[in-house]
């Protein structure tokens, strides 16, 4: 199954320390802890490796000489700032986009478009684009710019100048509310416009050249538009698209060929999305790539900004490879064949292609970074980013596949613990949040692993609405929330006691934001089916949501929310847990940041209200400084603690795991 250099390293990453007699689980911290390390970038020479690791409150970020692992430079950014994002903008100077702690929160740390730049070594560190240039604290070896009242982003590097790179600018940017492109020094921050978006909210593409030449986005009304640019006169021209909202959507991706034609995701003519080349004479589109069932997911780029790999999920991580023939595929098949049974991505490179990092994972594997010699086929180093987690600790994960009520087929995944016999089980019915947009995937998946570690069989649902199987699907969803939503989880459910994995006298189910909302609509809809139901950082009354939370700020969030509810208020309110506090029979347990901006703490102060006017009053757990979910260690061990007792007391002592 391994080559000899891949053996090596796979067995010493999978039986660690295996041990011959069963051991007591691992402790709640090692699967609710952030990933030690969550980035590792190497430079476009292969001179430096690049990784961001905790250490205690800090985020490192750590620079180490190849091929000798030798220490260039550490350093962190203070206890109120994090690392987002790190890029190499050349084989010595890095590009960091940092987090920050506001005031009132005193865990999440918030994007905040900020740019730093920094040398290998951890000198000449500048704040080169950023709102909040004098609040950095000292001691981080950044000097201060002036604050600029924007967020942005890296769009491009630029091989043929180094100290410059390509940035985009969001929404209120410093040239007006449009979103915009400059050319940035990235030693001095000193900025250039050289495109400005004809759309509010555009997200650019460049071609091989490095020039912007699409934006993409969607108008004020939420209809998708397409523009592309004439690089001699920098004007923009919009090309046909549907136009109207929900029929589907263009999405260019990057360059196809040197003479203009684009790889785009387009799902206009189909439910699902396929990927396209599309022709910059005539603004025609020729497929290239479609799965019937599931979406093309986005691309993985060459240093060129060629596409060379996409990944979606059919039941499992799948790859479509444009060119089979492309060095980076091959090495991907390569390191897929050392690597049987996981997901396997090539996060970075050198830019000969010789050299990168891969990001290996599956549910047995938590995620574990490799640097690899692709031209000799060699696996040289590895880094795991849950080192606290062995093999022994984790259950395996099967997808599964039910039929709805009504014939719709849903998926989704299904965790059991390793336990004598596999049936009969306690479960935990975990439901994803978002909605929209969103689905449970294949892979290690934290909170389940923690539930399976303790002996519940773990059944994760992707509901109609969710993201990844066509729009059809996820437009399927639309005002839908506690009605067909719902009946999905509640007929797989059906379909796990049939089954005989679940014990149908032992089953609690649990979610966090939309999750929760569905964790306690479940317990009133289903009133006989849960024993529990536990609800984080959740929504409860449908109708609160048009008032109170950030999502109603914006117009786009209004469009959104009339989309997926709808504004009847009898039908919102017939819908929310809230109104309906009477009908639930199981125990329940509320979780809430008090600065929850997205779902405001009134929505759980109500449910709990509503639940004690009931005569079940629930358990309550609240966190000062917590916004959408627990962000500090601490408080998310806490919580996660008072989560298993809730379980173990309603549903009974968990079986153990063999020897």
């Amino acid at each position: 199954m391994y080559s000899t250099a891949a053996q090596r390293l796979a067995l010493t990453l999978l039986l660690i320390a295996a041990p011959l007699t069963a051991t007591a689980a691992a402790p709640i911290t090692a699967y609710t802890n952030f990933a030690k390390y969550e980035t590792v970038n190497v430079s476009p020479h292969g001179t430096y490796l690049a990784i961001t690791r905790r250490e205690s409150e800090h985020e490192l970020l750590t620079v180490l000489t190849l091929p000798d692992l030798k220490l260039a430079g550490q350093t962190h950014f203070g206890n109120l700032m994090d690392i987002e994002r790190i890029e190499w903008a050349s084989d010595k100077r890095l590009l960091v986009q940092p987090t920050r702690r506001f005031p009132g929160y005193t865990a999440a740390k918030l994007p905040t478009g900020e740019i730093i730049g920094i040398d290998a070594d951890m000198k000449n560190g500048e704040l080169l684009f950023g709102y909040a240039a004098g609040n950095l604290q000292t001691g981080t070896h950044v000097k201060q710019r002036e604050s600029i009242n924007a967020p942005a982003r890296l769009l491009a590097t630029l091989p043929d100048d180094p100290n410059t790179v390509l940035i985009q600018t969001y929404g209120y940017s410093i040239k007006g509310d449009f979103n915009a492109v400059y050319r940035m020094n990235v030693n001095t921050g000193s900025l250039k416009r050289v495109a400005l978006s004809p759309i509010r909210d555009g997200e650019f593409v460049t071609d091989f050249e490095h020039r912007v030449a699409w934006v993409h986005g969607y108008d004020g009304e939420g209809n998708n538009v397409v523009y592309r640019r004439n690089t001699a006169s920098s004007t923009w021209k919009q090309i046909p698209t549907t136009g109207k909202r929900g029929d589907g959507s263009l999405t260019p991706l990057a360059p196809w060929s040197r003479n203009g034609e684009f790889l785009a995701l387009d799902n206009r003519d189909a439910s699902t999305t396929g990927v396209f080349v599309i022709s910059t004479e005539n603004d025609s589109a020729k497929m290239l790539f479609r799965n019937a069932e599931v979406d093309a997911g986005e691309p993985r780029l060459d240093p060129t900004g060629k596409p060379w790999m996409f990944v979606y999920d059919d039941h499992y991580p799948a790859y479509w490879y444009p060119d089979p023939g492309h060095p980076l595929a091959q090495a991907h098949q390569w390191l897929r064949s050392q690597f049987r049974g996981t997901s396997v991505d090539i996060s970075s490179m050198t830019d000969d292609m010789q050299f990168a990092v891969a990001r290996v994972s599956s549910p047995l594997i938590p995620l574990t970074f490799f640097y690899v010699d692709l031209k000799n086929r060699e696996l040289l180093h590895q880094l795991n980013a849950f080192p606290d987690l062995q093999v022994q600790d984790l259950a395996d994960v099967e997808p599964i596949e039910v039929k709805a009520r009504d014939g719709l087929a849903i998926r989704g995944l299904l965790t059991v613990p390793a336990v004598n016999g596999k049936k009969n089980l306690p479960m935990i019915v975990m439901i994803h949040g978002g909605p929209h947009g969103i689905s449970d995937k294949w892979g290690f998946d934290n909170e389940a692993q923690l539930f399976a570690s303790r002996g519940y069989a773990v059944l994760q649902v992707n509901y109609r609405g969710s993201s990844g199987r066509g729009r059809n699907f996820q437009h399927a969803g639309y005002q839908r929330w506690g009605r067909e939503m719902q009946d999905d989880v509640t007929d797989a459910v059906k379909w796990a006691i049939r089954d005989g994995v679940a014990d149908a006298k032992r089953i609690c189910i649990f979610g966090a934001s939309y999750g929760a909302y569905s964790a306690l609509t479940g317990a009133f809809r289903e009133p006989d089916l849960f024993r529990c139901a536990v609800g984080m950082a959740g929504v409860y009354d449908l109708t609160l949501m048009y008032d109170e939370g950030d999502i109603q700020t914006v117009k786009s969030g209004v469009n959104y929310l009339k989309e997926a509810l709808g504004t009847d208020r009898a039908e919102l309110e017939r819908r929310s847990p809230v109104y309906n506090a009477d009908k639930i029979h199981a125990a329940v347990l509320l979780l809430h940041g008090k600065s929850d901006e997205r779902a405001p703490i009134e929505h759980a102060t109500r449910m709990r209200t509503a639940l004690e006017k009931a005569g079940n009053p629930p358990e309550w757990v609240t966190e000062w400084g917590e916004g959408h979910g627990f962000f500090d260690e601490a408080n998310r061990a806490a919580a996660y603690q008072r989560i298993m007792d809730f379980f173990a007391k309603h549903l009974g002592a968990a079986p153990a795991p063999p020897p």
